[in-house]
C-alpha cells in the first residue's frame, strides 16, 4: 500500500505521522470489563435502599475527577510519556477494544443497535506515494503536512508539544527540516477533516456529517483541547443533527454518542435528553465505547439508575408488608379488614413475581433491567377489585372500586418516574475563573 499524504498546508513546517489507523470505531460488541462503574463497587457494600438517594452521594460523585478513565481515556493521556530519542505512541480505540472486549464484530454486524449509515460527506485530495525504503515508514502510514503556527495557535496540546524542548516535536529533523509529530489510532479522514478546519480549508469541510463522524471529530477535539477553533463547523453539524439522527428514546450505540457528543461540545439540552434516557433504558452499568466520557458523568448515571429501579422495588415490597401485617384495617370498613388485606396481598405478591421482583430479589447492579422495562410492566399488571356491597356480602368483580392496586401501583411509578428528568451539564463542568 502506497503511502497517503495531504499537504494541508502549502508551505508546511511541519508533519503530522499517523500510525495504526483507527479500522473498527467503538464498536457495541459486549461491554468492556473497564466499562464497569466503580461506583457499583462502592453500592455494592453497602445496604441499598431508599437512603441511597439521601442528599449528599449525587453531589460527592459530581467532584470525582476522570479517574483511571475508561477505554481510550486511560490510553490516550494528555500527558507526556517518551522523552527525546523515544516513538511517543498513543493506542486508540482500536487497540482497546481488541485487548479488552469479548465480541469483535462491529455493533451493525452482531445484530446489535447501531448508528445511522455514515452521512455522504466531501472527499478529501490526498497524494500517494510508492512506499519508500525508510525502515521509520510503514506501509499505513498518513502524512499530514501542516503549519507548526496553526497548531500551536488553535490547540495548546500541539503548543505544547512543539515548544517543550524535553520532546522530539520540539525539534525539527536533520533530514527535511520539518518538526515531526507522531501520533496512532486516529481514524483518518476525521484527523483531515479536523486539519482541515484549522488551516481554514474550508470549502474542503462538509456542511453534513453523520453522528458517528462527529464522534470521532469530538475525540479528537476533547484530546487536543481546540473545541473554540472548531466552534462554527462544530455547532452547525449538531444542530443539523440533532433533526436529522436525534437523541434516541433506547439504550444503543447512537445513544453513547450523543452523550459523548453533547458533553465534548457543550450542547445542554441533547446532553440533558440523552442521560434522561440512559437512566431510563440502561439495562446494565451504561457502555462507553471506549470514549472518555468522564467518571462522574457515568457514575451518575448508573447511580441513578439503581435508585430509581430500588425505590420501585422497595415501595412494592412496603406495599406487600402492610397488606401482611395482621394490624391491616381495610379503609372502607375495617370489619373486612382480614379479607381485604388477604385479597390485596396475594395480589400484591402474584404481581411482584410476574414482573421478577419478588424472590429472589434484583440486587445492584440490576443486570437486564431497565428502569422503562420494570414501570412497564408494572404498569400492564392485572389487579381484581375488592368491593363491599353492604350487610355481609362482598366479593371480587371486574369494576373499580375502593380498595385496589391500580391507584398505588400507578402512583408508585408515577413518583419515581418523576425524578427521572436527566442531568444538567452545567453541574458536571468546572466553573470558569472569573475575569479581572
Amino acid at each position: 500500500m502506497p503511502i497517503v499524504e495531504h499537504y494541508v498546508d502549502p508551505h508546511p513546517d511541519a508533519v503530522i505521522v499517523l500510525r495504526n489507523p483507527c479500522i473498527d470505531f467503538a464498536p457495541w460488541g459486549e461491554a468492556l470489563d473497564s466499562e464497569v462503574s466503580t461506583i457499583e463497587s462502592l453500592v455494592q457494600l453497602i445496604s441499598i435502599t431508599p437512603s441511597l438517594a439521601e442528599p449528599g452521594i449525587a453531589e460527592r460523585i459530581q467532584d470525582d475527577g476522570w479517574g483511571d478513565g475508561r477505554g481510550i481515556a486511560g490510553v490516550h493521556s494528555k500527558k507526556k510519556k517518551s522523552k527525546k530519542g523515544f516513538s511517543r505512541t498513543i493506542n486508540e480505540i482500536e487497540t482497546t477494544v481488541e485487548n479488552d472486549t469479548i465480541g469483535e464484530n462491529p455493533a451493525g454486524a452482531s445484530g446489535e443497535p447501531s448508528s445511522s449509515t455514515q452521512a455522504k460527506e466531501d472527499s478529501e485530495s490526498a497524494v500517494e506515494t510508492p512506499m519508500n525504503n525508510e525502515s521509520e515508514s510503514q506501509a499505513d502510514d498518513f502524512f499530514y503536512y501542516v503549519s507548526s503556527h496553526i497548531l500551536s495557535l488553535a490547540s495548546p496540546w500541539f503548543r505544547r508539544s512543539l515548544t517543550n524542548e524535553q520532546w522530539t516535536e520540539s525539534e525539527r529533523d536533520e533530514k527535511d527540516g520539518l518538526f515531526h509529530i507522531t501520533v496512532e489510532g486516529w481514524d483518518s479522514d476525521t484527523l483531515l477533516l479536523l486539519l482541515n478546519i484549522l488551516h481554514l480549508q474550508n470549502r474542503k469541510v462538509p456542511r453534513r456529517i453523520s453522528l458517528e463522524r462527529l464522534a470521532k471529530f469530538a475525540l479528537l477535539v476533547d484530546y487536543y483541547e481546540c473545541a473554540e477553533a472548531v466552534e462554527v463547523f462544530s455547532q452547525m453539524w449538531v444542530t443539523y443533527l440533532a433533526k436529522a439522527t436525534p437523541t434516541p428514546s433506547t439504550y444503543c450505540r447512537d445513544l453513547i454518542f450523543w452523550i459523548w457528543v453533547s458533553w465534548v461540545f457543550n450542547q445542554t439540552y441533547e446532553f440533558k435528553n440523552a442521560t434522561r434516557t440512559a437512566v431510563k433504558q440502561c439495562s446494565e452499568p451504561i457502555r462507553t465505547l471506549g470514549l472518555p466520557i468522564p467518571d462522574k458523568v457515568l457514575d451518575k448515571i448508573n447511580l441513578q439508575r439503581y435508585e430509581v429501579i430500588e425505590q420501585v422495588i422497595e415501595s412494592f415490597s412496603g406495599l406487600r408488608q402492610r397488606y401482611e401485617s395482621l394490624d391491616y384495617v381495610c379503609p372502607q370498613n375495617s370489619a373486612h379488614s382480614f379479607a381485604c388485606g388477604s385479597m390485596l396481598y396475594g395480589a400484591i405478591s402474584k404481581a411482584m413475581k410476574s414482573i421478577r421482583i419478588l424472590s429472589p430479589r434484583p440486587q445492584v447492579p440490576f443486570a437486564g433491567i431497565s428502569f422503562q422495562k420494570l414501570c412497564s410492566d408494572a404498569g400492564k399488571i392485572r389487579f381484581p377489585f375488592w368491593s363491599s356491597h353492604g350487610g355481609n356480602h362482598s366479593g371480587f368483580h371486574d369494576f373499580q372500586e375502593t380498595c385496589h392496586l391500580t391507584a398505588p401501583v400507578t402512583t408508585i411509578i408515577d413518583n419515581v418516574t418523576s425524578t427521572v428528568i436527566g442531568f444538567d451539564l452545567e453541574s458536571f463542568k468546572e466553573p470558569k475563573p472569573a475575569s479581572a
